[in-house]
């Protein structure tokens, strides 16, 4: 049986274990367990953001990472099952464990995946379920965040979307069509009503349809927000959107808000793949240092989708967000 030693300082190899989290290492250090003890809490959380303290460490020391969890007594994977945050991490964990070759579930753990994965599958198959519409327009119901200011800013100013435009077109070499904001992405059985839900509802920061009918996504985070918790973030969404928004599992009714229109007729047409962007204009020292090996790690058995890390000049936007009134 394989001894595990837990992790009891702050830092190891020179990165900040977080909490609410148990890091151990195997004796030789070739292997790390991470168990988290509450998973039904946000992607975004330091301590259920498995997918980035993952590629963090195998990045830095090359080792293999399992992760283990305390499941929820009883739960079933049904419409209106109450713990959408822990539905969505046992999606996360399906499709990191199917795309990264050195990571795994714990044993222990390994059958309530597996069954999630059969379960969503089947429901998939049968037709039932459908992705959230777009509501009216993103701006009357915003939240008074900076960051929601400067999604505004690249979507109503015709300056600041032109330079995402041209950046997206030096470093990937993708043309923009028209951007957009806060595409909904939250599944449900039937149709779009509570007691029907099976994922929590979340947003797509900014998103376009590309010139060759791409499905572009944006996670947005300004200098105050430099959280591990971008890269679960992303690794969902683009996930989701492959599986379940260009394979056609869309609400086709009231769709002409947000450029909705737009992304119905792209699915339509064929979607060839996902582009997933990170965009910011720095990000977590622990991210700075690997980022590389990190975009390389997501991109090499990622299926239709490739991620790749952006930057933006966050003054200049900060400034045409205030000069448009997107306070």
């Amino acid at each position: 049986m394989e001894t595990w030693l837990k992790i009891f300082g702050p830092i190891y190899k020179g990165v900040r274990i977080p909490s609410g989290a148990d890091f151990f290492v195997n004796s030789d250090e070739s292997r790390m367990k991470l168990y988290i003890p509450k998973p039904d809490q946000d992607l975004q959380a330091n301590a259920a953001a498995f997918e980035g303290w993952a590629l963090i460490f195998h990045a830095r020391l090359t080792v293999e990472v399992i992760v283990s969890f305390t499941p929820i007594d009883d739960w079933s994977f049904a419409p209106g099952h109450g713990h959408y945050h822990y539905a969505r991490f046992l999606y996360r964990l399906w499709k990191f464990e199917e795309q990264m070759p050195w990571f795994h579930v714990d044993v222990d753990c390994q059958g309530i995946v597996d069954k999630f994965k059969a379960d969503l599958l089947q429901l998939k198959a049968s037709g039932m379920v459908l992705n959230n519409l777009p509501g009216g327009n993103s701006q009357e119901t915003a939240r008074k965040s900076r960051e929601r200011q400067i999604e505004k800013a690249f979507v109503y100013s015709d300056d600041a979307q032109a330079s995402l435009q041209r950046t997206v077109l030096e470093e990937d070499g993708v043309t923009l069509m028209r951007i957009h904001d806060q595409l909904p992405i939250g599944l449900f059985r039937d149709s779009i009503s509570e007691e029907n839900r099976l994922f929590m509802t979340g947003f797509i920061d900014l998103w376009a349809v590309g010139q060759q009918n791409e499905l572009c996504i944006f996670e947005l985070k300004i200098p105050s927000n430099r959280r591990v918790g971008i890269i679960p973030e992303l690794f969902f969404y683009a996930n989701y959107c492959r599986d379940f928004v260009t394979d056609g599992c869309l609400n086709e009714l009231g769709a002409g808000h947000r450029g909705y229109h737009e992304l119905l007729t792209a699915v339509r047409e064929g979607v060839p793949r996902i582009k997933a962007y990170f965009l910011a204009p720095k990000y977590h020292s622990r991210i700075e240092g690997h980022m590389t090996e990190i975009e390389s790690c997501l991109n090499m058995n990622s299926p239709a989708i490739d991620y790749r890390f952006l930057r933006y000049d966050y003054e200049r936007i900060k400034d045409i967000a205030d000069q448009i009134g997107a306070l």
